[in-house]
């Protein structure tokens, strides 16, 4: 299901992206633990989809929540880790939050 959501996230057919990964999130949430790369993967999609949507506050729910895994599984200097920093900070950006941007740059991680 999460594959599925990214191809239609990449084909920017957010609502069916948004559904399926939403349900892949379920599922995940029942069958693996809190700290699972698959589900840290699922979170930060929701996040670019709803960050496209330009809901902006959705985006770093989800962002935020990818990157606390992921700092957690992969550490805090893996590319993965460091894409979800990314993604926030061009949220906060975005939401004109700048004060934010300077406590998630790589430099403070």
């Amino acid at each position: 299901l999460r594959i599925t959501g990214t191809v239609y996230l990449h084909k920017e057919q957010l609502d069916k992206s948004l559904e399926y990964l939403e349900q892949s999130l379920s599922i995940l949430n029942k069958i693996t633990g809190s700290q699972h790369p698959e589900k840290a993967n699922c979170l930060f999609e929701l996040g670019e989809a709803y960050y496209r949507q330009k809901n902006y506050d959705k985006a770093l729910e989800f962002f935020t929540q990818a990157l606390s895994i992921r700092t957690n599984i992969l550490g805090k200097n893996h590319p993965d880790t460091l894409k979800a920093k990314a993604s926030l900070a061009r949220t906060y950006t975005k939401k004109r939050i700048k004060k934010k941007i300077g406590r998630i740059t790589p430099q403070s991680a």
